[in-house]
């Protein structure tokens, strides 16, 4: 049994199936695993695989947070996708509380992330741990994380930088790009909306009037293409 485990964390995919145990500081009490994935499993299967796992490491009832397939249809119990843009933070409250663990083990699912827009529709489930993860180590951290994986996906974390220089009302999907001369684009295709600026004006010398106007100039060009 580890002592000092307030909770533990658990990852479970397809072909495989790990778990931590996490102390009050952060750190790791134990780490296990098992082959025991979601693809090998029926769904009256997955308590006993828990219990199995984790069962004689904890003392008492132990809130275990289950990321991954153990969510899917086909797992444990559907913990259904949130949708993009999706808060991070939030995931917990979307979470499921499947029957059947041994009276030792509090498990809760954390649901998946879905993006549904058109011509790039595509889901995770457990990868957006590791962005609260990444958020953990870089708070604040705004850009691209890409998850490598034979399901490979590339996700955009925004929502802290204030002032940003796309609009309030752009969709997660807008990409673009600004440069060192003020000269900005972006691509909203959630929307069909593009905008683009030209200047040759240095940049430094109106930066800051630049980051001012150029989010409430995006959220007004949006207004206008959708009025």
């Amino acid at each position: 049994m580890a002592s000092g485990t307030e909770w533990v964390a658990v990852d479970w995919g397809t072909s495989n199936v790990r778990a931590w145990g996490i102390a009050g500081d952060g750190s790791h009490t134990f780490a296990v695993g098992s082959d025991k994935g979601m693809g090998k499993l029926a769904r009256a299967d997955f308590p006993s695989v828990l219990n199995e796992l984790i069962g004689g490491r904890v003392a008492g009832p132990t809130e275990v947070i289950i990321c991954g397939m153990a969510g899917a249809r086909q797992g444990w119990m559907e913990a259904p996708y949130v949708d993009t843009p999706a808060d991070l933070h939030g995931l917990l409250s979307r979470s499921v509380r499947p029957d059947g663990a041994d009276v030792r083990l509090a498990p809760r699912i954390l649901p998946g992330v879905a993006q549904r827009t058109a011509g790039r529709e595509d889901v995770m489930r457990g990868e957006e741990t590791q962005l609260l993860g990444l958020l953990a180590l870089r708070p604040g951290f705004e850009g691209i994380a890409v998850l490598p994986g034979t399901h490979s996906k590339w996700v955009e974390i925004r929502g802290g930088k204030n002032p940003h220089w796309t609009g309030a009302t752009n969709s997660p999907s807008t990409f673009g790009h600004f440069g060192g001369a003020g000269t900005f684009a972006w691509v909203d295709p959630a929307v069909g909306v593009a905008s683009l600026a030209l200047t040759d004006r240095p940049f430094d010398d109106w930066a800051e009037a630049a980051l001012a106007l150029w989010p409430a100039f995006s959220d007004a060009v949006l207004d206008e293409a959708s009025a």
